[in-house]
């Protein structure tokens, strides 16, 4: 696979990451609704994340878009979406107490952090590098809330 077909998937499970954030923050609304709206606010973020994600696209195409040699492996991406996949299901099976799935949520905000997810890649113009300094941003601020609500419930 040449570079550029590389770098639009990397971004495609970038997005699909993403997606799966929501749909486990949509599972969490419908488990725990005296935090529905905290859930859904996360999972409509997550769902914004992706589309921003999506539009970076169109800047490796026109060679805009610089990637960082050895950054990560497109594994890690896939990793965390099957582990993501994982949870989800045990979300639908399981009756889970609301503070194991804020625990759960601090650990996938922080690994996006930690691994630099939104640090991949460079680019030239000014909305690529506002979309990534938001994402970011974005994340860091939902780990902030998750881990707020964590602690507030007793999550060590």
């Amino acid at each position: 696979m040449d570079s550029k077909e590389t770098q639009k998937q990397t971004l495609e499970l970038l997005a699909q990451n993403e997606e799966k954030l929501e749909e486990l923050y949509k599972i969490y609304a419908e488990r725990f609704p005296g935090q529905r709206e905290f859930w859904l606010r996360l999972a409509r973020e997550e769902a914004g994340h992706a589309v921003m994600i999506r539009k970076l696209t169109p800047d490796i195409q026109a060679e805009r878009l610089v990637f960082k040699e050895d950054r990560f492996e497109i594994k890690a991406i896939d990793s965390m979406i099957r582990y993501t996949e994982n949870l989800i299901q045990k979300a639908k099976e399981e009756g889970q107490e609301l503070i194991k799935a804020l625990s759960l949520s601090v650990h996938l905000e922080r690994s996006l952090l930690e691994r630099k997810f939104f640090e991949i890649c460079e680019g030239d113009t000014i909305e690529f590098q506002k979309t990534l300094e938001f994402l970011k941003t974005s994340t860091i601020d939902h780990l902030a809330r998750v881990e707020k609500m964590w602690k507030e419930l007793g999550g060590k």
